[in-house]
Formats: C-alpha cells, sequence, structure tokens
C-alpha cells in the first residue's frame, strides 16, 4: 500500500519519539489528538505513564486530518476527536472499534484579538455605528471586537473542513451576521492550535479558537472574550480505540481511564 506524505510525516514523528525515549519500560502507546484537547491530554498522559510504566506519544492535528491518516493506515492506537462526526465516520468503516467510543467532554470556542474591546468601541463610536453599542449592551463584546474594521486586517479560525473549531467558528460568525463581510479576511490554520499562532505572531488581528488552548496558557498577552450560549452546536469531544492498534488492552484501559477522569 502506498503511504500518504502525512501518513509518512506521523511515522516519522512516531519513529523519532521512540528512540528519543528507547531506555523507558514497557511500549508506546500513539494517541492521536485534536489540537484542542493537547493541553488537557498531555496532563492525563503524563498520569497513565506513571501509573502503567508505558509511553504515551500525543500527535495533535485537527481531526479530520488524524481520521483521514488513520484511514491510510497510520499505526495510532487511540483516536481523541473534538468533533463526533469524524469518530462516526472510522466506526462506520472499521476503523475505530463502536464499542470502544466514549465522550470525555465539550468543547469551547473563544474569540481572542490583540486589541480590547474598549478600543474597537471607540473606534466604532467615532464612526458613528449604533448596531455595536447595541451588541455591547446585550453582552456580545466578541462582536465589537470583529467589527472594528480598522483594527481587523485578517481574522484566523481553523479549517472547517477538519477542523470541528473551524466548522464552529464559521456557525458563529453567520448566526451572528458576520461572515459576508469577514469571509474576505479569513485566513486558515490547518488545526485550531495553528489559527492561534497566527494571532500570536501578528499573522492576525483576531481568532476564534478553543478555550483549552487558553487555558493552558497559549494566549497570553491576547485579550479573549467568551461567545453567548447557542452561537455554535456544541463541541463534543470522543475518545476511541483504532482497531488496528497493536496496543488493544492497552488502549482500552487509555479510553476507559480517560473517560472517567476528573481533569477531562
Amino acid at each position: 500500500m502506498r503511504l500518504s506524505s502525512a501518513v509518512r510525516a506521523l511515522l516519522a514523528v512516531a519513529a523519532t519519539a521512540a528512540l528519543a525515549g528507547c531506555a523507558a519500560p514497557g511500549p508506546e502507546l500513539l494517541v492521536g489528538a485534536a489540537s484542542s484537547l493537547e493541553p488537557s491530554l498531555r496532563a492525563f498522559a503524563d498520569a497513565f505513564e506513571d501509573e502503567e510504566g508505558v509511553r504515551v506519544t500525543l500527535l495533535p492535528a485537527a481531526s479530520g486530518t488524524i481520521a483521514r491518516q488513520i484511514e491510510e493506515g497510520a499505526p495510532i492506537d487511540v483516536f481523541a476527536s473534538a468533533d463526533p462526526a469524524y469518530m462516526e465516520r472510522l466506526a462506520a468503516g472499521g476503523f475505530v472499534e463502536p464499542g470502544s467510543v466514549r465522550s470525555f467532554g465539550e468543547g469551547e470556542l473563544v474569540v481572542v484579538s490583540t486589541f480590547s474591546v474598549q478600543e474597537a468601541l471607540a473606534r466604532t463610536a467615532a464612526r458613528g455605528v449604533v448596531g455595536s453599542t447595541v451588541a455591547v449592551r446585550f453582552g456580545h463584546p466578541w462582536i465589537i471586537v470583529l467589527e472594528s474594521d480598522e483594527k481587523v486586517r485578517y481574522v484566523a479560525i481553523a479549517n472547517p473542513r477538519t477542523a470541528p473549531y473551524g466548522a464552529a467558528a464559521v456557525e458563529a460568525l453567520k448566526g451572528a451576521g458576520l461572515w459576508e463581510a469577514l469571509e474576505p479576511k479569513v485566513v486558515y490554520g490547518e488545526s485550531v492550535a495553528q489559527a492561534l499562532q497566527l494571532v500570536r505572531t501578528g499573522n492576525a488581528d483576531v481568532g476564534l479558537v478553543a478555550r483549552s488552548l487558553v487555558d493552558a496558557g497559549m494566549a497570553e498577552g491576547l485579550y479573549v472574550y467568551d461567545l453567548e450560549p447557542g452561537a455554535y452546536e456544541p463541541i463534543a469531544e470522543q475518545v476511541g480505540v483504532v482497531s488496528a492498534s497493536e496496543h488493544r488492552e492497552l488502549a482500552e484501559r487509555f479510553v476507559e481511564a480517560l473517560a472517567a477522569w476528573p481533569g477531562a
């Protein structure tokens, strides 16, 4: 079977990780994880390693990217997804064991920006735009930030075709009536972590990203604004055992432990 470049790259990462930790006892568990889940999963993986005496290597990417890699034969043992649709697709195709799938959390979308809502509101008021003032009154400062035309050159989101946070971002922008105006300014990261990186490096002024990344300290120096409940469909987080795993029992223990973990 001819492997894609993405799978070959993943194999190289896994091999490098194995060589780096070759002195450690026990097998290695490869976990393909949505980028938004990496901070919390890293803490859990450390605890699982101590408990089981094994190595756990996290391979973060967009949920859709990992799903495609699993379908192409990447040697992943566990799939942690931020979108149930990808888990359902893999289970239906026989790539993930349906009975192993567990839900363990729900993701949250936030807006990060390089400028404050106060700056945005001052600029908006100077232009005589009333709609933004109404939005603030009803508790939607994130809309003000995105409506600040002079400050917003680029808006970063994850690729909506492969990343659930990207799809949620598009849904939220459309629901707020902002998508048509902002679409020409949108720049895409291959994952939600890459979308945040675009803002951190100054390549975008505003981003719609995962709160888990913000909570992990990855948005230091940026302003953070919540979206109101119902702005997008819930982002359900699921984990399951990959059918082709060579460490099935260990993978099953990982999944069950994660589902019961208080930090999930």
